[in-house]
């Protein structure tokens, strides 16, 4: 188990409060009756951000993952010094298979506190050979031909000819990032625009001679344009016993030959407010980051263009008559362009846009390559104003504050932007941290 319980963030009446933080391992997920379980753990106190080791005794029941269950074998120790626990369970050998748990519980103050871990038993055969499925590590764009090997051997050596296999290719939007200092604040692909893991089809056949066999499927008419895609084979050999292994392989297909890279308002610390002139930064880039050649760009002067749009976010009620006659009023989403032009295409550039009231906006660059292949790049922010502006929001009392960055470091400055069911009126704002810092 992962410490879940650590990331848990607390109102400031409850953060003088210890809490109970424990990571449990057990050497592995699957068992036979019978076999031997190792556990080992390590506990701690949180209490204002400070964790301290918990010394003293514990308990671990074995049980089956069930509401209100008995507990099958019970132990009891005392933790290290530094908080440490382990434990070894025998599996009884009559252990029907199924889900079950180890629950760890201690007291904590007046209280007792428990965690636990799940594994499961079964009756299964170990494995008599292994399979993997690669894809070749090269840059694939959209139009490609994508092809994937499998491989199939025994433990102990010798390849798993004649062995069937079957597999399938899908395909999801994984957006694209670059990690290098000089992309530092950049934005890639489009922001708008929804698609879903797709099944692409199934292929099915015989292991060959030196033990691989070999798939492909055609890349191209990715549904989200100007969005990289990654496009993955699952693989299941089934050798003459009739046991199956199954692999997996995967590879990102880019939208185009180069994307642009757009900035964040480069003019303006925080959020810009209404009628200020805001100034971005862009940049061609290949996927691997380099200067693209002009032999990917559009061959023709009059193509190489960068189409800027600016689009606000706008919400229109509609009215609609339902089965039973009642009327339901809804509101539409839409986006409003404010401002649309085209700049010369050059490897880095930079441009102005002119937000001309208050909310939510995205600013959408679009272009093509040399094959005629959709490059979009959206990158979207807010603008302050007095001018009404609808936001999701399960409760009409809820007030929503909004931070500039996603990340700050110490010393920095954050702005805050709150959106507000009221026009206005006189707000108490807190900073908190475990508590109310001022």
């Amino acid at each position: 188990r992962l410490w879940g319980a650590a990331a848990r963030t607390v109102v400031p009446s409850s953060a003088a409060t210890a809490k109970m933080v424990t990571f449990m391992f057990t050497d592995r997920g699957l068992y036979k009756p019978g076999e031997t379980l190792q556990l080992r753990g390590i506990d701690r106190n949180l209490k204002l951000s400070e964790y301290k080791p918990f010394y003293s005794n514990y308990r671990i029941q074995l049980r089956e993952n069930t509401w209100g269950s008995e507990p099958l074998v019970t132990k009891s120790g005392k933790t290290s010094e530094n908080g440490g626990f382990t434990a070894t369970f025998e599996l009884p050998e009559d252990l029907s298979p199924g889900n079950y748990i180890l629950e760890y519980s201690r007291r904590l103050g007046l209280k007792e506190e428990t965690e636990s871990i799940s594994f499961t038993v079964a009756y299964f055969e170990r494995l008599r050979f292994e399979s993997s499925v690669s894809l070749p590590e090269i840059t694939y764009v959209s139009g490609d031909r994508i092809s994937a090997d499998i491989v199939a051997s025994y433990l102990g050596g010798g390849s798993l000819a004649g062995a069937t296999w079957y597999g399938n290719w899908y395909r999801e939007p994984a957006g694209f990032a670059l990690s290098m200092p000089k992309f530092e604040g950049y934005r890639f692909g489009p922001r708008q625009g929804y698609d879903g893991r797709t099944a692409l089809g199934s292929e099915s056949g015989v292991i060959g001679d030196s033990g691989t066999a070999n798939s492909s499927q055609l890349s191209g008419d990715e549904k989200v344009q100007g969005m990289a895609y990654r496009y993955r084979f699952e693989s299941t050999v089934t050798d003459a016993g009739g046991q199956a292994i199954s692999a997996s392989g995967s590879t990102l297909v880019h939208p185009a030959q180069f994307y642009i890279g757009l900035s964040g308002v480069k003019n303006i610390s925080g959020f810009p407010k209404k009628g200020d002139n805001l100034d971005f930064d862009y940049i061609l880039t290949t996927p691997e980051g380099e200067i693209p050649e002009a032999t990917l760009l559009p061959s023709e002067s009059k193509n190489k263009k960068i189409t800027v749009e600016l689009l606000r976010e706008d919400w229109k009620q509609t009215r609609q008559v339902g089965l039973n006659g009642q009327l339901i009023t809804r509101y539409v989403r839409e986006m409003v362009q404010e401002e649309a032009k085209t700049i010369d295409m050059k490897n880095q550039g930079s441009f102005s846009v002119l937000p001309t009231k208050g909310g939510a906006y995205i600013l959408r660059l679009t272009t093509q390559d040399n094959k005629g292949r959709s490059v979009v790049t959206e990158r979207s922010f807010y603008v302050s104003g007095s001018d009404w502006s609808y936001y999701y929001s399960q409760d009409s009392q809820e007030i929503t504050l909004i931070s500039d960055k996603e990340q700050y470091k110490v010393g920095d400055t954050a702005q805050i932007m709150m959106q507000s069911p009221l026009p206005k009126g006189i707000y108490l704002v807190t900073v908190e941290r475990e508590g109310i810092i001022k």
